[in-house]
């Protein structure tokens, strides 16, 4: 497999919002929000400005022929620490058109890390209740101690 990712441009992802847009909102981290109705279109907004970023990841055959096949996308948001001196790249949501095998997932990781250490940022953050995200981090000797906590208010 010949893993890639390409940026997606606002104009792009406006130009292909609706077959974009139902499967970003089922990507998207729960919620049981009154507000929720609003939500897409807020998303909409924040990848239109740049405040969010959306990734495709596909497979390029080889690097002699044109055929790709797109496995998913993931949206990132750059999320400044407190202090301002540095950054970080939440990864906000993925999502896979298939099945991918626990080798993709983790070699798509690594493009992401690799991006993030491109653009500055010293730390790639997610959420997760996946159990086996959990372990594949700590085992690249990332901290998984922490909860993240949130409650709607």
């Amino acid at each position: 497999m010949n893993l890639r990712f390409l940026k997606l441009f606002p104009d792009q992802v406006a130009r292909y919002w609706n077959e974009l847009g139902p499967m970003i909102e089922m990507s998207l981290p729960p919620t049981t929000s009154t507000r929720a109705e609003s939500r897409m279109t807020n998303v909409l907004q924040a990848l239109l400005s740049g405040r969010l970023e959306m990734f495709q990841y596909y497979d390029q055959k080889s690097d002699d022929d044109n055929s790709v096949e797109i496995l998913g996308f993931t949206i990132i948001a750059m999320v400044d620490n407190i202090d301002f001196s540095s950054k970080d790249m939440l990864i906000y949501s993925v999502f896979a058109y298939q099945h991918l095998t626990k080798e993709l997932i983790f070699e798509a990781f690594q493009l992401i890390v690799r991006y993030a250490k491109s653009v500055g940022c010293t730390a790639v953050i997610a959420y997760t209740m996946l159990p086996n995200l959990v372990k594949y981090i700590k085992s690249l000797g990332g901290q998984t101690e922490y909860t993240f906590l949130r409650l709607e208010v």
